[in-house]
């Protein structure tokens, strides 16, 4: 299978990747619950919406053809699956693996699951769960994580990001 070459392709990847769990663990609970509240079909929707954005994306931008979109799905699914069946049968209740939604602190620095340290400059109040403008202090790339979560080991991850750029050139004028 096809895997993404440049940084903005992989960023689009990873996107759809992390709304394909977010639509299954949504599903999941509207499931477990037996009566779904309209919070978790509102969730499931709208993860729903992102899935379809972000595969038009790695369609249209990058020429990813659709079967090869498919069987990603479907492996990102059996991956879902087996994780649940594992963490059921393998773990005890006390011992399974938490993540929490947290509200940035601005001027706190948090270390990304994928290695990059960001500081948070700005909450998204405007948003539940909050949401912040966070900039990667290697080299100034700003975004705004929606939905942040911590793991166990401190490090944290968000469900998406929105309006990443580069700082400008100190003449008005932003990179891309």
């Amino acid at each position: 299978m096809r895997e993404p070459k440049t940084a903005d392709e992989t960023m689009v990847f990873h996107g759809w990747v992390n709304a394909c769990y977010r639509k299954y663990r949504a599903w999941k609970r509207m499931g477990s619950v037996g009566t779904a509240k309209d919070a978790d079909r509102s969730e499931y929707r709208e993860a729903i919406g992102e899935v379809k954005a972000y595969r038009a994306m790695l369609e249209a931008l990058f020429n990813w053809p659709t079967d090869e979109l498919d069987a990603h799905k479907q492996e990102i699914h059996a991956r879902a699956l087996a994780e649940n069946t594992e963490s059921k049968v393998a773990a005890p209740t006390s011992s399974r693996r938490t993540v929490k939604h947290i509200v940035p602190v601005v001027g706190r620095t948090y270390r990304n699951a994928a290695g990059g340290d960001y500081i948070c400059v700005e909450l998204l109040l405007d948003e539940r769960p909050v949401g912040g403008v966070l900039r990667r202090v290697s080299d100034g790339y700003t975004l705004r994580a929606h939905d942040i979560c911590e793991n166990p080991d401190g490090t944290v991850y968000w469900a998406y990001s929105t309006g990443g750029h580069w700082p400008d050139d100190w003449n008005g004028v932003p990179n891309s």
